[in-house]
């Protein structure tokens, strides 16, 4: 389920040399340089400096190389930073129209989500994804053969509500199963959207699938990483420069590991 969230990271460099790394990871780390502002109200963490989601500090689909950091960090500060989903602002339809459709009232629409729609004709495209990523954040000193160790403190739902999507050739229906064969039978599944309402109930976050159906939250980023270093015909790059946000890689990326979630740590390696 993709939910809107606020995550709140302790970031340090360590200094073992590390050049060549192994990892298995799943989100997206962004920092930026600006004065530090208290943590978001929903958390009673409070952290060094607070990166919102609004557009200038959002990337479309890829982690641009290029772009100057949205904030300056250094080595052992925290940092609270603002996430938007990716249903509702990189679809065509205008988010407020789409996510009427599903019931989401107004007051439950982000504005960061509207606003980052409203700059989607300024944005590249070509060989990119559809995630909305927070960054890029710089820590000073951090140098290539450094690891980065995060620390996940916690990680907190912006709005009540998220979106699962179903399909036939979609999620867990990937090319390894039937359907995508020009003989195999279409499977009897329709493409919706799913509207999954979130509750506190007795003290824990849940999803309610049904009146007498709660889920308990754990919530996780889904995508985090660090600078990569794309080269043509490695997965997700097809354009020289571009790393989409799609396939994960030693930067770490969209690897979507559940266990990601407050009181855990993430290592990536740094390569620039």
């Amino acid at each position: 389920m993709k939910l809107d969230e606020t995550v709140f990271l302790l970031i340090q460099q360590l200094k073992h040399n590390l050049r060549r790394v192994s990892i298995g990871l799943g989100l997206l780390l962004t920092l930026l340089n600006s004065p530090a502002l208290p943590a978001q109200q929903n958390s009673t963490l409070k952290t060094d400096h607070f990166l919102p989601s609004q557009p200038q500090n959002l990337s479309w689909g890829w982690f641009p190389l290029n772009k100057e950091p949205v904030l300056t960090v250094q080595s052992g500060e925290t940092v609270s930073i603002d996430t938007l989903t990716h249903e509702g602002g990189p679809q065509n339809q205008a988010p407020m129209e789409l996510l009427s459709e599903l019931g989401v009232p107004r007051d439950e629409m982000l504005q960061d989500m509207l606003d980052f729609w409203s700059s989607r004709e300024s944005r590249e495209r070509e060989g990119r994804s559809g995630h909305i990523i927070t960054g890029p954040i710089y820590i000073e000193g951090a140098e290539p053969g450094d690891m980065l160790e995060i620390q996940i403190l916690d990680v907190q739902p912006r709005v009540p509500w998220g979106v699962n999507n179903t399909g036939p050739q979609s999620g867990v229906f990937s090319k390894r199963y039937p359907g995508y064969r020009e003989d195999d039978e279409t499977l009897d599944i329709s493409r919706e959207k799913h509207l999954i309402r979130t509750e506190q109930i007795n003290g824990r976050s849940v999803a309610v699938l049904a009146p007498n159906i709660h889920v308990p939250l754990a919530p996780f980023m889904g995508i985090m990483a660090v600078a990569p270093m794309p080269v043509i015909g490695q997965p997700g790059v097809t354009v020289a420069g571009v790393q989409s946000s799609t396939p994960p890689g030693a930067f770490g990326g969209n690897l979507d590991v559940k266990d990601l979630k407050a009181c855990t740590t993430l290592y990536l390696p740094v390569f620039h």
